[in-house]
């Protein structure tokens, strides 16, 4: 069975100046998420899957066919984009709702029937009546997708659908997306990815319009190829060494004037060592458990994140923690903590 989308060495170009150059890729009927910092040409690929624009050079299959700019109008009517900042007019939600299907030739009667369905089914349907513009940002784009998804689409393509959504909004959006993937391919774009790990079966990283890695959830945020990729999907501590030893599968690695250990099959040379914060415990005494890395230093800062604290220390290292654990421990900046993590939750590259 043919992929749902081929890309083969596809790149475009804007004023000569390239969005997405040499992408080759493979994307199969599933929740794919495209990620990378705001720029990096991920709208630009979901208006490719739409057939909204064509490649400067390089082809583009769909479920075994060449797309051609004779025969892109199979994607038209296939593929469903939500834009990340959705165009209404001036009218109620229902008839907005009703408009494309109406434009595919569905009778009146029929559209508002089904447009009031899917209102229904998004608990949407108490705003039938209100004008689309006049509602709020987080009812706006609940609407907009509930006009996507009336359409039926056999592959539905999202632009940033929970970008500036409260907390409230962005949960409904995420379970209404959750549910209709259920039956048919999702393709989302996204510099967000709190709710990736979530949606995606597999996550393309983009950066300067270049694919960089294209893998599971896992191996995106927990074993990045680069330092810059894990940078962006929130590695923060990120250290220069040498693998100096490997016994049984443990690499002894030497980072400035310390020793850390790490499960790694790498037995020498330069590396770079991901830590993800969130798995980096702290405590004022030292820990005597498995947590094989236990470094001293001092807390150079503390600084609320959402409902976590980022607390760093002096030697670099930093780690998520609670509000009740910085307030058991009392800990401030100035004071004398250990930080530990396992061998198994750092990951080793070579440079």
């Amino acid at each position: 069975m043919a992929a749902l989308y081929e890309l083969k060495h596809v790149t475009k170009v804007y004023d000569q100046t390239p969005a997405l150059t040499d992408l080759t890729l493979t994307i199969e009927a599933e929740v794919t998420a495209i990620i990378g910092y705001s720029g990096a040409g991920k709208t630009t690929l979901l208006k490719l899957l739409a057939g909204l624009e064509a490649p400067s050079s390089g082809t583009i299959w769909y479920q075994g066919t060449e797309v051609t700019p004779k025969n892109a109008q199979m994607l038209r009517r296939d593929v469903t984009m939500l834009f990340q900042t959705p165009l209404f007019f001036n009218q109620t939600v229902e008839e907005n709702v009703a408009y494309g299907l109406r434009r595919r030739g569905v009778k009146k009667a029929e559209a508002y029937d089904k447009g009031r369905q899917v209102l229904t089914t998004m608990g949407l349907h108490e705003l039938a009546k209100r004008r689309a513009m006049k509602l709020s940002g987080g009812e706006q784009q609940r609407v907009a997708l509930a006009r996507a998804l009336v359409l039926e689409p056999k592959v539905l393509l999202l632009d940033e659908p929970t970008s500036d959504l409260d907390p409230t909004n962005t949960r409904l959006i995420v379970d209404i997306i959750k549910d209709f993937a259920r039956s048919a391919p999702v393709i989302i774009a996204t510099h967000d990815f709190r709710h990736v790990v979530e949606l995606a079966d597999r996550i393309a990283v983009l950066i300067d319009g270049e694919l960089r890695q294209f893998d599971s959830p896992y191996h995106i945020f927990y074993e990045p190829p680069s330092a810059d990729i894990a940078h962006f999907v929130g590695v923060e501590n990120i250290f220069s060494g040498t693998v100096i030893t490997n016994t049984a599968g443990v690499a002894t690695v030497q980072v400035d004037q310390q020793q850390l250990y790490v499960s790694s099959a790498i037995t020498s040379g330069e590396v770079n060592v991901f830590i993800r914060p969130e798995n980096v415990i702290l405590s004022r005494q030292q820990l005597q458990s498995s947590a094989r890395n236990s470094l001293r230093g001092h807390i150079a800062s503390i600084i609320q994140i959402g409902p976590v604290f980022r607390v760093t220390l002096d030697n670099g290292l930093s780690a998520f923690i609670t509000r009740q654990s910085v307030e058991e421990m009392d800990l401030r900046v100035g004071t004398p903590v250990f930080a530990a993590f396992k061998a198994t939750a750092a990951h080793l590259v070579t440079t």
